[in-house]
């Protein structure tokens, strides 16, 4: 059991590890992963909800280099149920393979994987499409409808 690690016998009492794991990965890295499905969204998960100033937002901060906080990602062989707005083809996984479920981060991860990839829909029950655009000359991105698709 994973608290008994924590736990002294001896003593009766409680200490953490020093020093948390927390490794770090590129925008790059992450969208790679994502590509090849090692990263999944689990169906406790809400929906996706960001509005397209929400996008532009991030999108900018990506820009101008500002950190855009962390994701935190479950390691597990358990298979859970799943959502896709990030438009995979999913595989299933072999029984027992290790995956990632993304715990914290999915708004942040499901707009600019789907930005990168001409894949943004945003609205709750009728799904709008959009594109996005970067003006050189203004260095800042515009947002466009696209067509509608209904859910």
């Amino acid at each position: 059991m994973i608290i008994n690690s924590f736990l002294n016998n001896n003593s009766h009492t409680f200490s953490m590890p020093e020093q948390p794991y927390t490794p770090t990965m590129t925008l790059t890295g992450i969208m790679c992963e994502i590509n090849k499905q090692n990263i999944r969204i689990p169906d406790f998960q809400r929906y996706y909800i960001w509005t397209p100033d929400q996008v532009l937002e991030l999108l900018d901060s990506v820009y101008q280099g500002y950190p855009i906080g962390s994701i935190l990602l479950w390691k597990t062989n358990v298979k859970l149920k799943e959502l896709n707005p990030l438009h995979l083809d999913l595989k299933d996984f072999p029984e027992g393979m290790d995956k990632f479920y993304l715990l914290d981060g999915q708004q942040r991860i499901v707009t600019l994987y789907n930005a990168l990839n001409g894949k943004l829909e945003l609205g709750k029950k009728k799904k709008i499409v959009y594109k996005i655009y970067f003006v050189l000359k203004d260095k800042k991105f515009l947002i466009y409808k696209k067509k509608t698709n209904h859910a």
